[in-house]
């Protein structure tokens, strides 16, 4: 139990910092958040066609990162705090 807690914590982390480094990337690159655009074409991003956004599209990408990283962390807690055999 304690190596599937650690292999999910692992990917958990893996998985947060990835979202979260690629919406730094998209915005240092062009100049808006990941969730504020469809796509990208030729170097300018295109809005949401309605001007409406999905609800995923209501809170920044590094949330979800966040909650990733948050997640890990629990993860990583609870394999030390409970000590289960491997």
């Amino acid at each position: 139990m304690r190596k599937l807690l650690l292999i999910l914590g692992f990917t958990s982390i893996v998985l947060g910092a990835a979202i979260v480094y690629y919406d730094a990337y998209f915005i240092h690159r062009y100049g808006v958040d990941a969730n504020d655009a469809v796509g990208v074409y030729e170097q300018t991003p295109i809005p949401w066609p309605t001007g409406e956004q999905p609800a995923f599209a209501e809170y920044p990408a590094w949330h979800y990162g966040a909650a990733f990283v948050i997640v890990a962390i629990v993860l990583f807690i609870s394999c030390v705090r409970f000590r289960w055999a491997a």
